[in-house]
């Protein structure tokens, strides 16, 4: 479709962009997602949130935790408010890995950047807990 757009003189803009890289996530295609995103840039485009929470999720899926951390801090650079959803996919995937001490240092930088934890910000946490059997249930 990207190629039909350029041979037809159609350009992309920020919305088309930001269905690709969606449509990637959907099916956890994380290169694909972020070679959209690296387009995107290269069109000299500035992403908005939602895009900044989007290509955080595919770097979590790619299991590269700290250009996710990055992209947070570019976030709050260009002067976007992260949000629960921006934190979320970096504290579930420490906790996935089993670095609960991370997890729990975004968890704390959130806190810090006033996003105020979500149930699904707790169920990751203790996801993370249970997995290392720092907690026990029951």
């Amino acid at each position: 479709i990207s190629k039909m757009m350029k041979m037809s003189g159609i350009k992309h803009n920020m919305k088309t962009y930001s269905m690709l890289i969606n449509g990637f996530l959907k099916l956890k295609d994380w290169a694909n997602a972020f070679s959209v995103f690296e387009d995107f840039t290269k069109d000299g485009l500035k992403p908005d949130v939602v895009l900044y929470n989007n290509i955080i999720t595919a770097f979590c899926g790619m299991s590269n935790m700290d250009r996710a951390i990055c992209m947070v801090k570019q976030m709050q650079k260009e002067r976007y408010r992260p949000t629960t959803r921006t934190f979320l996919p970096i504290i579930h995937g420490f906790a996935r890995a089993g670095e609960m001490r991370r997890a729990l240092e975004i968890f704390d930088m959130m806190r810090r950047s006033g996003c105020i934890p979500t149930v699904h910000t707790y169920n990751a946490l203790i996801l993370g807990l249970v997995e290392k059997r720092q907690v026990t249930c029951g």
